[in-house]
Parts: C-alpha cells; structure tokens; sequence
C-alpha cells in the first residue's frame, strides 16, 4: 500500500483501498470521497476484486484525479490481477 502514492500529485492526502476476493487491505481511516476512482482487478476474465483511490478533499480544478494518476491506477490493479493468477 505504501508504494502506491509515490504517483500521487500530492502523496499526503490520498486514500487507497484494494478489495480481493472477500479481502479488503486499506488503512483504518479509509472512507469514499468525492474525487475517487475504482479500477476492477481482473484475473483470467474474472473480477476478482477492486482498486480504489482518491483525495481526501478538492485539490484540483476539475474535481478528478488526474490522467496520470488514473493510468498508474490501472497499472497497479493489472499487476496485482497479474500476481492472483500467477499464485493460484
């Protein structure tokens, strides 16, 4: 969890919560915020599970997270659909 922000535009006000199965990995002050977004994990053609990350208040102009920021996101949840099949 920890190496996800390092893409952040401001790594200090983030939220970052992975569900897995019936598993949710997140820090205990985790909560849905206005600028979230949520990628499905997809392992083998199945949703297996879900990434979701956001702001915890308005930093942009637009109110979304940022190009970049939604890539990496999506990057993040291939690898990790990636490393599920690769341990089953």
């Amino acid at each position: 969890m920890d190496k996800i922000p390092t893409g952040f535009t401001l790594r200090s006000a983030y939220l970052v919560r992975i569900t897995l199965n019936s598993d949710v990995y997140c820090a205990d002050d985790f909560r849905l915020t206005e600028i979230m977004y949520s990628t499905p994990l997809v392992a083998m053609g199945k949703c297996v599970g879900e990434l979701s990350a956001g702001y915890l208040k308005d930093f942009s102009d637009s109110g979304e997270l940022l190009a970049d920021e939604i890539k990496l996101l999506d990057t993040i949840a291939l690898r990790i659909a990636k490393s599920v099949v690769e341990h089953q």
